[in-house]
């Protein structure tokens, strides 16, 4: 089947990547051993069983109804060493420059896993940030195309959690549904990537993970760690996917989507990245991938209205879509003002070095 090309895709993490799996445990559902720097997730049954053997299981159960101390706090005082509950756990994962307060402990949220418990990346998180890559460049080259969606996106109503999803599917749609096989052109079945195939990853070693808390950072330099957990790869890892384009359905190449992703990554470095002073060399065939890479890594806003008509109608989505609280909280009007919306860039720190959440080059090779 020669309208078939196959390839190997190497994705490289440049910096911790998060790929959630919609789970969080809270302090009563991990033990921190501080001064080691470890997390241990226990394996519930292997817990349950442990205590049961050990006539703990009543003690455990008020723990979790009124109890208001993290696992390890109960398990000293309840006299159990980490011997004891050693073989209680699934995995360990290195703390990394997360903080712990003494009091208060932080939710984890878990980086999702294969049937057997090994990280790994859904081809759909790569194919979607592909998809947005295409789109891009697509609307770089072919501004005028998008005039009426333009307007649309800039007369919508905030409508709760459907807010612009019509305008969104609307520029898709434009771009993507260039197959006839529906007489209804905006049906997803004349979307020309249905043959872009993307597999999953290859399963990662649990040791790939490592813990990273939320740091945002301001224009000026300042930086805010926030109380949010997240398991995530470490940098420096290659993660391999399998990449099948059916000829037939698609005719973007290999060469068409890096030179996608090479667009979007220099528009998002222009009307961004710069503003937080990040005018470094990137490496070729940068891209953002996975949760807690910001706004404009997921979005098309600036690549339709450019950074000055970008940064006012940014600032002015993201206000609409937060609660009450959170709009006198985070202040998005004063965006305009800064010259950069949203007016945080999205990091963690690893081994005490800065990164930008997310970051990552990718490399495609034909298979023979």
């Amino acid at each position: 089947m020669d309208f078939l090309k196959r390839y190997k895709i190497v994705v490289e993490s440049l910096a911790p990547v998060f790929i959630g799996s919609g789970e969080r445990i809270s302090k009563k559902e991990y033990v921190f051993h501080k001064y080691h720097k470890k997390v241990l997730i226990p394996d519930l049954f292997k817990l349950y069983k442990g205590l049961e053997e050990l006539n703990l299981i009543k003690e455990y159960e008020k723990y979790l109804l009124y109890d208001g101390r993290d696992l390890f706090a109960w398990f000293k005082a309840n006299k159990l060493d980490k011997k004891d509950y050693q073989e209680w756990m699934k995995y360990s994962l290195d703390s990394g420059d997360a903080v712990f307060e003494d009091r208060g402990k932080k939710e984890i949220l878990l980086f999702i896993k294969d049937a057997y418990g090994y990280p790994y990346i859904p081809g759909s998180s790569l194919k979607g940030a592909l998809r947005t890559a295409l789109l891009t460049e697509n609307i770089l080259k072919n501004k005028n195309s998008y005039n009426n969606s333009k307007i649309d996106i800039v007369q919508a109503k905030y409508t709760g959690r459907r807010y612009l999803g019509k305008e969104a599917a609307k520029i898709e749609q434009q771009t993507f549904n260039t197959l006839k096989r529906s007489n209804k052109w905006f049906d997803a079945v004349n979307d020309c990537l249905a043959g872009v195939h993307i597999s999953d990853s290859k399963p990662m070693s649990l040791s790939d993970l490592v813990l990273c808390q939320k740091v945002d950072v301001t224009v000026d330099g300042k930086q805010k760690s926030l109380p949010i957990l997240r398991e995530c790869i470490k940098p420096q890892r290659k993660i391999e996917f399998n990449l099948t384009i059916d000829t037939h359905l698609c005719n973007y190449t290999v060469d068409r989507i890096i030179s996608s992703i090479n667009s979007f990554f220099e528009c998002h470095k222009n009307v961004f990245n710069k503003a937080f002073g990040k005018d470094q060399v990137y490496p070729e065939n940068s891209f953002y991938l996975g949760g807690g890479s910001g706004y404009v890594s997921k979005t098309l806003t600036y690549p339709l209205f450019g950074k000055e008509e970008g940064v006012e109608l940014a600032s002015r989505i993201i206000d609409n879509t937060l609660p009450f609280k959170a709009k006198k909280e985070h202040k998005h009007y004063k965006d305009v003002s800064l010259g950069v919306s949203p007016h945080m860039l999205k990091c963690t720190k690893y081994k005490g070095t800065l990164y930008e959440m997310g970051l990552c080059k990718i490399n495609i090779t034909e298979n023979k």
